[in-house]
């Protein structure tokens, strides 16, 4: 029987009433926009609930990429398919008629429309249709797990030599792989475990936990056991040995849950008390004319066949089209023109409303309209990535998975040159004596301590951080992965006799990860002084050793981090770009953030921001995916218009001594209100400095201490 073709207008004409309760088969819908689709009468009911916020504005035309079955994953409805679907509707409202009067108050009434229509899917729907609900059974879990080929291959992974650590992660990822083929397969198609594992409703490294083997579990020091446990949560543990080493996933949760949560959270505190001096999103176009040259990096595949997120934190940023001369907004399709170039982006940065606290909403890009009118876009931005990483460390139990240790690999045209250690899977190193065999044996055919001078040459992209290091900065306190990720680099080696330039690229990584210059090497670029050139292309060349410049070449260059990671570290590397305490548990005084130095290591706003995208962003186990919008707003709030006169207020605009500061640089010496919800208060009260209202800062907390002066200060 042939299915009748509906225009999606008659559907609309209709009311949810209507269609929910009168619908029983299924139609050929034709869309606005001519493309026709087949859909079930269930799916036509909830997109008539979804498409009902359409309705709020006059002539929005019902696209098919507004149809809920676009964002299916593998053929299944998952958790975030209505929020996608809403997603694409609420971006066309905004792109096509919001930014056409500048004006975000409509989305006031389109978030609660929204909030209304989940309400009413779950208890006029989801109740009258319990038929579709299922549940798991044991039976479920069983079928896969007595999989002949997946017993083969778990035993293998319990059996495997303990001291082969590169052997048991490619017999531990075979095993998933293996897995992975299993609940793809047409077999398990009905199976209710295989489809939240298709559809991505269940986490999959929690399949792989409860039906693949646990792997290697690491200690809480984050080092890995010599064995692996080859029995899952389904077979239960089957030695006392597992046992005790697998309840250190426990002793880890617990730990975490008991201080590192507690660490997190007061960094988040501190974060927000800084982050109380920007306020306000103002509707409309601050008319500046400066902007902040970006470089977007381009995506790397990863294991997951993903890409890193570089270039989806830009979506929604205006820039500068230099082709054309005019602003646009970068879209989704805008990836193959913008990555891989530095493009000129509108940037909170170089907003003229700062002095007012408030940024406009073309600065910060079309990321505004999700900000409510009334909302404090300061705190919001500090939220965005810190209530992440709490909520990161509370569900560690649930996120523990295989620890693996990958090799680092090094390209072939640098191998001959660079090298790393058996017993070693962090660092690489630079060869002193090169000879005709991989394994230092045969001819000797050169000697890099005498017979070259050797540079390297890295892309400044790849080493933004290097911008902030200067003769008085305490490098030690940088995270190396956030100074430099080495993208770009080359082996420059000049013959001493001849003259003869011999560049070589050099490739190093570990998976996806990409090596980055040690903290020993930054000290050595520190101590170049002037010697550190940077060429016509923006390439730092850097002399590694020279006859004046003797860097050891026994000593390790470059780093790669192991995969394994580590939340509570990724919490304090990013609050030691705030210049917070790493550790706040004890109470002691010396755990206090009394780094008054570490103001003179955090300089330039870009230099801050690139730290802070690259901490946050490209660590790809951290899950975070943070609008560059928000960390750019997070940067000015860290930023002071001139440290050197005391002038703690905003940046004003084009000022040109304009550098970020720490969090206690910034509360010390601004307004009482936020310095007293801090710490030290001995220090804030008997500091003349508290006092001095040459340039006063306001802080939102300011109405705690002097309330009426406050209320009239806001009235003004």
């Amino acid at each position: 029987m042939k299915k009748p073709i509906v225009d999606v207008r008659k559907i609309m004409n209709k009311s949810i009433e209507e269609i929910r309760d009168g619908l029983k088969t299924n139609l050929i819908v034709r869309f606005d926009d001519n493309v026709e689709r087949e859909l079930s009468s269930r799916e036509v009911i909830l997109n008539r609930y979804v498409w009902d916020v359409t309705l709020l504005f006059k002539n929005i035309p019902i696209l098919n990429t507004f149809d809920i079955t676009q964002y299916y994953e593998e053929g299944y409805y998952v958790s975030g398919t209505f929020n996608r679907a809403y997603e694409a509707i609420v971006k066309y409202i905004i792109l096509n008629v919001l930014l056409k009067t500048g004006n975000r108050q409509p989305m006031a009434a389109i978030w609660e429309h929204i909030q209304i229509t989940f309400n009413r899917i779950y208890n006029e729907v989801i109740y009258s249709h319990l038929e579709y609900v299922s549940s798991l059974d044991i039976e479920d879990f069983l079928h896969i797990q007595m999989e002949p080929e997946l017993i083969e291959v778990m035993r293998r992974v319990d059996s495997f030599d303990s001291e082969d650590k590169m052997g048991v992660s490619r017999v531990i990822d075979e095993c998933y792989t293996i897995l992975d083929k299993i609940l793809r397969s047409s077999k398990y198609h009905g199976n209710k475990v295989a489809q939240g594992y298709v559809s991505k409703t269940v986490k999959k490294g929690q399949v792989q936990q409860v039906l693949g083997c646990k792997g290697v579990i690491t200690n809480l020091n984050n080092e890995m056991y010599k064995k692996a446990i080859g029995s899952t949560y389904t077979t239960g543990l089957t030695s006392i040995a597992d046992m005790a080493i697998e309840q250190q996933t426990g002793a880890k949760s617990i730990m975490v849950s008991k201080t590192a949560v507690s660490q997190s959270e007061y960094l988040a505190r501190k974060i927000q008390l800084v982050s109380d001096r920007l306020e306000h999103v103002l509707d409309g176009d601050c008319g500046s004319t400066e902007y902040l040259e970006w470089y977007v990096k381009p995506s790397v595949n990863t294991i997951d066949g993903k890409s890193l997120p570089h270039f989806p934190t830009l979506i929604g940023k205006w820039y500068l089209n230099e082709e054309t001369g005019k602003e646009e907004i970068i879209t989704k399709d805008d990836r193959s023109k913008i990555e891989g170039k530095t493009i000129k982006l509108r940037s909170p940065l170089k907003c003229k409303c700062l002095e007012h606290g408030c940024v406009c909403s073309k600065c910060l890009g079309i990321l505004a309209y999700n900000i409510p009118e009334h909302g404090h876009i300061g705190h919001i931005s500090t939220v965005s990535f810190t209530e992440k990483l709490t909520q990161f460390m509370l569900s560690l139990k649930h996120n523990i998975a295989s620890a693996s240790s990958l090799p680092i690999t090094i390209n072939n045209e640098a191998r001959r040159d660079f090298y790393t250690k058996d017993d070693d899977n962090l660092f690489v190193y630079l060869k002193s004596k090169v000879f005709e065999h991989d394994n230092d044996k045969g001819k000797l055919l050169y000697n890099n301590n005498s017979d070259y001078d050797l540079y390297l040459k890295v892309a400044g992209r790849s080493a933004r951080g290097l911008a902030d290091i200067t003769p008085t900065t305490e490098v030690r306190k940088f995270s190396p992965f956030a100074v430099t990720a080495l993208y770009d680099m080359w082996l420059i080696k000049i013959n001493r006799e001849t003259g003869v330039v011999n560049e070589i690229r050099v490739d190093i990584t570990k998976d996806r990860k990409r090596g980055s210059f040690t903290i020993d090497f930054l000290e050595h670029i520190q101590a170049l002084g002037e010697k550190l050139q940077m060429d016509t292309d923006g390439n730092y060349i850097i002399p590694v050793r020279t006859k004046d410049v003797l860097w050891r070449l026994n000593d390790p260059i470059i780093q790669v981090p192991d995969i394994e990671f580590s939340y509570s570290n990724y919490a304090k590397a990013i609050g030691n770009i705030f210049g917070a305490s790493g550790d706040i548990t004890t109470g002691k005084k010396s755990t206090l953030d009394d780094n008054e130095e570490d103001a003179k290591s955090i300089n330039t706003q870009e230099g801050f921001l690139y730290r802070l995208f690259t901490e946050i962003n490209e660590e790809d186990k951290s899950k975070m995916n943070i609008n560059i919008g928000l960390l750019e707003v997070v940067t000015v709030e860290f930023s002071v218009n001139d440290y050197e006169k005391n002038d703690f207020r905003l940046p004003r605009y084009q000022s040109k001594t304009v550098s970020t500061r720490n969090i206690k640089n910034i509360l010390a010496n601004g307004s009482l209100g936020g310095a007293y919800a801090y710490q030290q208060h001995t220090d804030t009260m008997l500091s003349p400095g508290a006092f001095d209202m040459s340039h006063p800062v306001n802080h939102i907390m300011d109405v705690y201490l002097c309330p009426e002066e406050a209320i009239a200060d806001f009235k003004k």
